[in-house]
């Protein structure tokens, strides 16, 4: 029961960040556009996010589905199968965000009513490859307890760890260093 109060509050922590800057640095040392793009798009009403949407910019999707989602920001009444269909749109672009927010939505049936742990373990899993430090460190942790069908692995779990401290993951620090204790 503690580990799913625990990957609950997880993904309570995922969909607030969600509508937090993501810091990412180019070669140059300039925030990349990304950063600041997600960044603003938190920021704007409702018509324009959907004037984005509706063309084609799959991060605009993926911040309208979040409004459906969750019934905020313009969005009177939460509707998850429109909020489905926007993250599959973005999704189907290659937007992380948006996979890494469908392997969480297959995975909370009181948000989304729906309910699919292999989908679910297989896009976080998609979303972690692609450099999304949530999804990492999400994906840690449900192996480091073998949660949510994940088979128990410390050893993956630290790799993940690790790599969502170099994608910049508030948390993964501790997370990686309490874990190397327990393992030695």
């Amino acid at each position: 029961m503690k580990i799913i109060k625990f990957l609950s509050l997880g993904l309570c922590l995922s969909l607030v960040m969600a509508c937090q800057p993501k810091t990412s640095v180019s070669e140059d040392n300039a925030v990349v556009s990304y950063s600041q793009k997600f960044e603003d798009y938190t920021q704007l009403d409702l018509q324009q996010l959907e004037n984005y949407a509706s063309q084609n910019d799959a991060l605009a999707r993926t911040q309208l589905a979040l409004r459906y989602l969750m019934g905020v920001r313009g969005i009177q009444t939460k509707d998850p199968k429109k909020a489905l269909t926007l993250l599959e749109q973005a999704m189907a672009q290659g937007e992380p965000e948006a996979i890494y927010q469908l392997s969480e939505f297959y995975i909370t049936p009181s948000l989304s009513g729906i309910e699919d742990r292999n989908k679910s373990k297989n896009l976080l899993r998609q979303a972690a490859e692609a450099n999304h430090a949530t999804a990492q460190m999400m994906l840690a942790t449900r192996l480091q307890f073998g949660a949510y069908e994940h088979e128990r692995n410390v050893e993956e779990a630290i790799y993940w760890y690790e790599k969502a401290v170099e994608n910049g993951q508030m948390g993964a620090e501790i997370q990686l260093k309490i874990l190397k204790e327990m393992k030695s």
